[in-house]
C-alpha cells in the first residue's frame, strides 16, 4: 500500500513517467457525424421518420424527444441512505443499540 502511495506521488510531481495505454482507434474526420445522421428517430404525433440530425419532426414540426433521465432514482437512494444513517446515529447517541 505503501508502495502504491509513493508511485502516485511521484507521478503527482511527474517525476515518474505514466504508464503507456493502448490508444483507441482513430475516428475518420466526419465518421461520428455519419453515425449520427444514419441513425432515425420516429415522430410520437405522425409517425413520420426523422434524421438523427433532426430537432424537430419534418412533417408536423413536433420538437424532438427529450431523453428520460434516471438522476433522479440515484438521488432517492442517496437520501434514503443519509436518512437512515443519521437515524442510527440519533438512536445510538440515545443508547437505544
Amino acid at each position: 500500500m505503501l508502495v502504491l502511495a509513493i508511485i502516485g506521488v511521484l507521478r503527482f510531481l511527474r517525476l515518474l513517467p505514466k504508464p503507456d495505454l493502448p490508444k483507441p482507434p482513430p475516428v475518420l474526420r466526419g465518421e461520428l457525424a455519419k453515425q449520427v445522421a444514419a441513425e432515425t428517430w420516429n415522430c410520437s404525433e405522425c409517425e413520420t421518420e426523422n434524421s438523427g440530425l433532426a430537432h424537430f419532426c419534418t412533417n408536423c414540426e413536433t420538437p424532438l424527444p427529450k431523453k428520460k433521465s434516471k438522476v433522479w432514482i440515484i438521488g432517492a437512494v442517496l437520501l434514503v441512505l443519509f436518512a437512515v444513517l443519521i437515524g442510527w446515529g440519533y438512536m445510538a447517541s440515545w443508547g437505544w443499540f
